[in-house]
């Protein structure tokens, strides 16, 4: 098996909190923590054949308060895996989601302004991110 090999796209979302922000206001967090993966590219059973290991990245989506106008997930993990446009969208402090609430059927875009030192540890904390 080859030796993972880091993503630098990846590098300013390894540990990091964001605030999204709709109409001037903070209606939520993004949480993200680059992870690994490896895909099984054939056989079965103990048979499987592996490929490499690569990196992706899953988001923590969280509405801030209950009046937020973030929607309710089920699941507030999502995952960006190969999509280069949206981690670079990330980068440059966007985050967009596709609304098919209300019979829309449109993006709400969302800036985010990144957090660091205490207020992104306080918020890390807060949301509970370290735990298994």
């Amino acid at each position: 098996m080859t030796a993972l090999v880091p993503d630098p796209l990846l590098d300013p979302f390894r540990r990091a909190v964001g605030e999204l922000i709709h109409q001037g206001e903070v209606v939520g967090y993004i949480a993200t923590q680059v992870d690994r993966i490896v895909d099984a590219i054939g056989g079965r059973l103990w048979w499987t054949r592996w490929g490499y290991p690569r990196e992706f990245l899953p988001l923590v989506v969280v509405a801030s308060t209950p009046a937020s106008p973030l929607p309710e997930w089920g699941d507030p993990w999502w995952f960006v895996d190969g999509n280069k446009s949206d981690i670079r969208d990330l980068g440059l402090g966007k985050f967009s989601y596709p609304d098919q609430r209300g019979g829309l059927d449109g993006e709400i875009v969302y800036r985010v302004r990144w957090l660091s030192g205490a207020a992104l540890e306080t918020v890390w904390a807060e949301l509970e991110l370290d735990r298994p």
